[in-house]
């Protein structure tokens, strides 16, 4: 089926965010981030790198809101548009309001709550990933989503955000730990031992305090096929020494702010309030300063351990929008891929190179992470249509998760969100594994094989593949090089080699 970049708004229907009122036009704020990152230029006597060309900004763009590089079609398409005027913010409309944008959101998160191996080893859509999914595309209140996950209860198949909690069923101090890191970025679990070492006003009862958030006054049994989030241990302890129990601790927020014990659910619930209660400045900016990280490579202070942020008024500028939004993450979004900084390009003078990534000034460099490697794989290959043409449901997911188990037992080494290196098993996976091999050989049921054999004219080949793994058509120095390369060799042959070359070329494996 032919894809029109044009049409994806016109067919989604998206319910909008919840809001007290409505807020500031988007354009404002986007104007008012621009004006502060030229202020921020200005100031380090920095000239910014120039404006990437429209198809690298769209497909940046791709890969980073949904995880992929852009189909041919689409590419194809971006390529043949003569008018460029509002090109930007037509295709930030369509990728934003597109499934793809739920899909490698919800992933992102979801890797942070529970780690990338647990939601790797799920499935292709576990219950936490389509609870997210559904969450994102509806574009819900983001304090309600952190609230619904804080407090979540029931069965798995009924409500997926319970498979957050399970992931830490028994262990209320791994559970604290992960919450106060990714929805306050905070790092309380530095204190689980002993006092904080650098925090003065962080005590080891602070950290169990919140832990005790995850405990029952009254531990109940519950046979683990129900996988009801009801089985936290009894009341936490700060751990004593063998044979001697330290102190029971009760409900206590590192601010102070502390709950009466009571009950069950009740303690979860309490904590969702405070971690997204407006008198709590850190959720906002820990969600914002996550998300430019998202987008912008690193963000203002350490994702995860929110130190004095660098140029804390642009961090200020994203976090009074993202109040007056309503919590709404799309428009967030939105406002940072707009931004000025955002559409530059990665080259440029290696001796600016240093200056400029340090304000934000050029866009960096940086390696696929893994869904990104995955995802974009099947794209460039043409196995997400040859995965689409199994007529049995089964059949299809079966050869797509089993395939993907390959893929990611070599690539899945660690939590972080990015391949900052390839080694030597991984490079030969992508030169010589099975994901790319058995992808480009060109077989009758490869549905890439006819449609490159149908084009006839080799240019056109050319540039099918071309549009296909990099989302541009060659330069014209590279359609001469490989229209003389291709005089004499075997069609097919000199088609395979292209398209295994340009799939382990930098600039496929790369975000630039």
């Amino acid at each position: 089926m032919k894809r029109s970049l044009w049409l994806i708004p016109a067919l989604l229907t998206l319910a909008p965010p919840a809001l007290a009122k409505e807020p500031p036009p988007v354009e404002d704020t986007i104007k008012a981030l621009d004006q502060e990152l030229e202020s921020i230029w200005r100031d380090a006597k920095v000239k910014p790198a120039e404006e990437a060309e429209d198809e690298a900004f769209f497909r940046r763009l791709s890969l980073d809101v949904t995880g992929r590089v852009p189909h041919e079609d689409v590419a194809r398409a971006l390529a043949k548009r003569r008018s460029r005027k509002g090109l930007h913010q037509e295709l930030i409309d369509a990728v934003l309001h597109s499934e793809g944008y739920a899909r490698f959101m919800a992933v992102r998160w979801a890797n942070l709550l529970v780690g990338r191996t647990r939601v790797a080893q799920a499935g292709e859509r576990p219950p936490l990933l389509r609870w997210l999914e559904q969450r994102i595309m509806g574009n819900v209140r983001w304090d309600l989503v952190a609230q619904e996950l804080i407090s979540a209860k029931g069965k798995v198949e009924e409500n997926g955000a319970t498979q957050y909690l399970l992931a830490y069923r028994n262990k209320p101090e791994e559970m604290a730990g992960n919450v106060m890191r990714v929805f306050q970025a905070q790092q309380v679990q530095c204190a689980q031992c002993h006092d904080h070492p650098y925090k003065d006003n962080w005590k080891q009862k602070d950290f169990w305090g919140v832990a005790a958030f995850f405990a029952r006054a009254r531990p109940r049994r519950v046979e683990e096929k129900d996988q009801l989030v009801e089985a936290m241990k009894g009341e936490v302890r700060i751990p004593g020494t063998p044979g001697k129990p330290g102190p029971q601790v009760e409900p206590r927020f590192i601010t102070g702010e502390s709950i009466d014990p009571g009950e069950g659910d009740y303690r979860r619930e309490e904590l969702a309030r405070i971690l997204t209660s407006k008198n709590n400045p850190y959720f906002v900016r820990a969600t914002v300063n996550r998300v430019w990280s998202f987008f912008m490579g690193r963000g203002f202070t350490d994702v995860n351990d929110l130190a004095a942020p660098e140029h804390e008024e642009l961090l200020k500028i994203l976090e009074a929008d993202f109040r007056a939004s309503g919590y709404d993450l799309r428009r967030l979004v939105r406002v940072i891929v707009s931004s000025k900084a955002y559409r530059l390009e990665s080259g440029g003078k290696e001796k600016t190179k240093d200056a400029q990534l340090e304000v934000w000034a050029r866009a960096p460099l940086r390696p696929l992470n893994l869904e990104q490697m995955w995802w974009s794989t099947l794209e460039a290959t043409g196995l997400s249509d040859r995965f689409a043409e199994v007529a049995d449901e089964e059949k299809r997911r079966n050869a797509k998760r089993n395939l993907k188990r390959r893929f990611f037992s070599v690539f899945l080494n660690h939590e972080d969100a990015a391949l900052s290196e390839y080694n030597t098993t991984q490079a030969l996976m992508l030169l010589n594994g099975p994901t790319t091999n058995d992808a480009l050989w060109l077989k009758p049921d490869n549905p890439v094989f006819k449609q490159l054999l149908d084009l006839k004219a080799v240019e056109a080949q050319v540039e099918s593949l071309f549009l296909r793994v990099l989302g541009r058509p060659p330069a014209k120095a590279e359609a001469r090089a490989l229209r003389r390369f291709s005089k004499g060799a075997d069609r097919v042959q000199f088609l395979q080699d292209l398209w295994w070359a340009l799939l382990n070329s930098s600039e496929f494996l790369y975000n630039h």
